[in-house]
Order: C-alpha cells, then structure tokens, then sequence
C-alpha cells in the first residue's frame, strides 16, 4: 500500500505578540509551545520547528517578526507545513505603583503625573492619568525605548512634592514604587507658608485628598508636611529646591504673581506668617 496522504499538523501554536522584556534589551522570553501531529500510517509523528532567524526554538526572540516553520515528514516522504510568527515590538513597559501621604482620600480621583525614567540612553519624560483609590493608584507606561532602567521621578503636579525611586526589573516589565508627600500646591518643590496661604485662599490645587473639598484635612496635611522638600529629577542635574519661607511680605508676594495669596495675611500686617497660621487655626 502507498501512503500518499500527508501527515496533519494541527493546534497550531497561535501567533505571538509581545514587547521586549525588562533587562532583556529587545528580545521577549517566550514559550509558544508546539503542535500536535496525525498521520494514518506513522503513528507517534512530532513536528520540527525552524525558526526564520536560526536560533534555537527556545532562544529569547528578538524585535521584529521571527517566522517559525512547523515541518512533518512521514516514512514515505510526504511533508506538511505549518506557520508561526512571534512579533517582538522594541518597548519596554514600567509599571507604577504610587501612594499619597495623608488621610480622607476619596475612593475615587484622577491625578496627572509627571514622570522621568533615567536609563543607559539617557532621559525619557512622560505624562500620565492615574486613577486613585482611597490615595493609591497602579498604571503603567507602555511606550518606553529599550533600556536598561535604574530609577524614575514622580510628580503630582501642583499637589506633592517630587519623588525619586528606583526602578527594579520585574522579569517581564520594569517596576517602580513611590509615596508622594502632599503639600506643594504651588508646585515649587517645598512645602512652606506659600503652600499654606494657597490653602487659605482655595487655590483649586488645595483639595490634596481628592475629597472634593478644601478643608482641614487639607490644611493638616500642610502642617504635617511643612518645610520638606522634593528630589531631584532622576537623570538630571542636581538643584537645590528653594528654602522653606515661614514668612513672606505681600509686597514679595506680588512681584512674585501671587498676589491672590495676599488673602492669607488675616491680620493685615503686611506679611503671611505664622501670626496668620496661628488666628486660622484658632
């Protein structure tokens, strides 16, 4: 009897779509599994993948499409042939995950964050929507160079202070934790009486805790906070954040274009200090 039917190749491993993985440069780590053969005649047949860029099937895939060829040949030379591609896109992904300081979060609020992630090739900026739960929020970048990551700054703007962490690889994505100190609504890196007199006059940042409300859970965490600092930018050059002002003169606050501060000078002295702290408390 002549066996001319070809051997069946089926489950097929399905095309892969994948980025580059962290610490990997651009190649992705991948399993694609293999493909299940029949033949009438050849029970026990298996299928021989080839892989359009030489390497072994097991070999991490490199950016780009790599084709692999599924190949299985009977005892009488009949051949069939089957297809899989892996697609690698030169990205990498970090992942975020950032807490506020404080207390009374909503369970809901959205936050625009500034972010710089520094690297082997230099500096990346980028912004991002983070959605936040009780003061906790987890999103991710998706579109970074490959590279090999060390550390990110996170900032939201015109609320915290600015925060440097490192970034660790989490074997498929980069990954980068941070808490964010509250208090910097005027987005100066330092949290002082600037910060408190833009609490007094409902300046739209003041609602630090997402609450929907300026009030003194706002004004508390200011105080808590008061005189700290931000970090520098990951990447970038060193400068020193101001000096914490516990005063200011509404003359100074003028020339500044803050002269809508000059509404924290309770006592009308001229100056937004701790005399005025003192009276709002009280």
């Amino acid at each position: 009897m002549v066996d001319d039917g070809a051997p069946v190749i089926s489950d097929v491993p399905a095309n892969q779509y994948a980025q580059a993985q962290a610490g990997e440069g651009g190649f992705a780590i991948l399993s694609i599994g293999t493909p299940t053969v029949t033949d009438a005649c050849a029970p026990g047949l298996t299928a021989t993948g080839t892989r359009s860029d030489g390497r072994a099937l097991n070999a991490a895939w490199p950016s780009g499409t790599t084709t692999v060829t599924w190949s299985a040949t009977d005892p009488c030379g009949n051949v069939s042939l089957a297809y899989t591609t892996v697609t690698v896109n030169p990205t990498n992904t970090m992942d975020f995950q950032v807490a506020w300081s404080g207390t009374g979060f909503s369970g809901s609020m959205s936050r625009s964050l500034s972010l710089t992630m520094f690297g082997g090739l230099g500096t990346q900026t980028r912004t991002a929507t983070a959605n936040a739960s009780n003061g906790n929020a987890a999103f991710s970048v998706t579109d970074l160079p490959v590279d090999t990551y060390t550390c990110a700054t996170i900032e939201d703007s015109a609320r915290s202070l600015r925060r440097r962490v490192s970034v660790s690889d989490a074997g498929v994505n980069w990954s980068a934790t941070g808490a964010l100190v509250s208090g910097d609504i005027i987005n100066d890196e330092v949290i002082d009486v600037l910060d408190w007199g833009a609490y007094v006059v409902r300046n739209a940042n003041a609602d630090l805790n997402g609450d929907g409300v300026i009030n003194t859970t706002d004004g508390n965490l200011i105080l808590a906070n008061f005189g700290l600092r931000g970090d520098s930018v990951c990447g970038g050059s060193f400068t020193d954040p101001p000096a914490p002002r516990t005063e200011v003169s509404v003359s100074d606050l003028v020339a500044m274009g803050l002269p809508e501060l000059a509404g924290a000078d309770l006592n009308g002295d001229g100056w937004v200090d701790g005399r005025d702290m003192d009276m709002f408390q009280n």
